[in-house]
């Protein structure tokens, strides 16, 4: 931080001025905000805001932040303030002089504002890719997680919960398909090639599962027997049958 000139003696009665008087009565307690964040700069912490809509973080500098927000904490009108601090400068120039500071280089905290450490970063331009290769970059030797492999474009499914429904059904379809599991730590990785080599075939089993099970459900028409004709009995033989005690 900057070093501030501490009202005292020097300066008059404050009266006219109650932007400035609000900053000098709290200067004592001002001083230690400033000093603990010289404290956490030296120790090589970095002050940061986060963008309230994309949550990304970025570093701001901090002497004109702390200042800024330290005045608005205080009550205190920027505009008002500076106008204050150029009447006094004017009024009495000699206290300027008896403290040795220099006029052009006298620490106004009127003029801090929040800024940015660096500029925003650029947007990252998505290369286009054909979505029914991989995204050049990933070695068949490479170790990935399923979120990491789909995000690098490993897998051909549509969305990252389809990747995972794929091994899970695999697994219970499939379980010598399957591509093996490589723990590293807490995290359950595998092999690029064994992803896309599972893939292939897992989608051309699963092709023909379908397509067997359309044929299966489609109509099919129905043969049915024809009896053989039965010959009609004839009703005067019967009839003498009967009269004649035949069964």
């Amino acid at each position: 931080m900057r070093p501030k000139p501490k009202p005292g003696a020097l300066f008059p009665g404050q009266r006219e001025y109650p932007n400035m008087k609000k900053m000098a009565d709290s200067s004592e307690a001002n001083d230690a905000v400033y000093e603990f964040f010289d404290h956490l700069r030296r120790a090589g912490y970095v002050l940061a805001r986060r963008n309230p809509e994309t949550g990304e973080l970025r570093a701001m500098k901090t002497t004109p932040t702390v200042e800024y927000e330290v005045m608005r904490a205080r009550g205190v009108d920027r505009h008002a303030y500076g106008a204050e601090a150029d009447a006094l400068r004017a009024a009495y120039p000699h206290l300027w002089q008896q403290l040795g500071l220099d006029p052009a280089l006298v620490c106004r905290p009127c003029d801090s504002v929040p800024e940015f450490a660096e500029p925003p970063p650029a947007p990252a331009r998505r290369p286009r890719f054909d979505l029914g290769s991989p995204l050049p970059g990933v070695g068949d030797d490479e170790l990935l997680s399923v979120a990491e492999a789909y995000r690098r474009g490993v897998f051909r499914a549509a969305s990252y919960s389809a990747a995972r429904m794929k091994l899970m059904r695999s697994r219970r379809l499939y379980p010598e398909l399957t591509p093996k599991m490589r723990p590293r730590g807490a995290e359950t990785l595998y092999l690029v090639r064994d992803l896309r080599a599972w893939e292939d075939e897992y989608d051309r089993r699963s092709a023909n599962n379908v397509a067997w099970g359309v044929l299966r459900t489609q109509p099919q028409d129905r043969i049915v027997p024809t009896p053989e004709p039965v010959p009609a009995p004839d009703a005067l033989a019967v009839l003498l049958g009967k009269m004649r005690g035949e069964e």
